[in-house]
């Protein structure tokens, strides 16, 4: 009983979908050669339009499943949106948090470059400056009043963003305002 079992085979089954097939005729075949062939091509412009109207029927099926699929991912999205909202948030916050630190920076070089600066001229006033008590205490005893027009006039030469015009009208200047103090009492 069991080796007839096992013999026992089950035909494959072959199943084909079959496309539907257009008549040939309308089915007319009473009458002249010319009006079953009018009547023919009117059945089959008629089925055209049947056929045409089932393929937009089609395409509009295919769009309201694309629209409900696609209604479907929003309706998804909606409930994320609580997490994309703590996203965006957190975003703007870093980005805030990143320009303070950006500004925080440029003001640090911004006061870095400036005490640099200021160096730079305590250096170059210090050159001019007399170096031993002995001459300090001489050039205090020769003008009491501090630096001449002429120490001036020196100084401002060494500078070189300013003009030997400018630095020429600056002594010029300096010469005036001390005569004028000298004939004030």
């Amino acid at each position: 009983m069991q080796d007839d079992r096992a013999s026992l085979q089950l035909p494959a089954l072959r199943i084909q979908a079959r496309q539907p097939e257009l008549p040939k005729s309308s089915g007319t075949w009473w009458g002249n050669l010319t009006s079953i062939l009018s009547k023919d091509a009117d059945f089959v412009q008629e089925h055209a339009r049947f056929l045409r109207a089932r393929a937009d029927q089609s395409n509009a099926m295919g769009a309201l499943m694309d629209s409900r699929v696609t209604l479907a991912r929003a309706i998804a999205k909606l409930d994320q949106l609580p997490d994309i909202i703590a996203n965006d948030y957190e975003r703007g916050r870093h980005d805030r948090e990143h320009e303070l630190r950006i500004l925080k920076l440029q003001a640090k070089t911004r006061e870095a470059q400036a005490c640099i600066a200021l160096l730079q001229v305590e250096q170059q006033l210090a050159g001019f400056q007399p170096t031993s008590p002995s001459s300090t205490s001489s050039a205090a005893a020769q003008n009491s009043s501090g630096l001449t027009p002429a120490d001036v006039a020196q100084m401002v030469q060494q500078l070189p963003e300013i003009s030997t015009e400018t630095a020429s009208t600056l002594a010029l200047l300096l010469e005036g305002l001390l005569a004028e103090k000298e004939r004030t009492p």
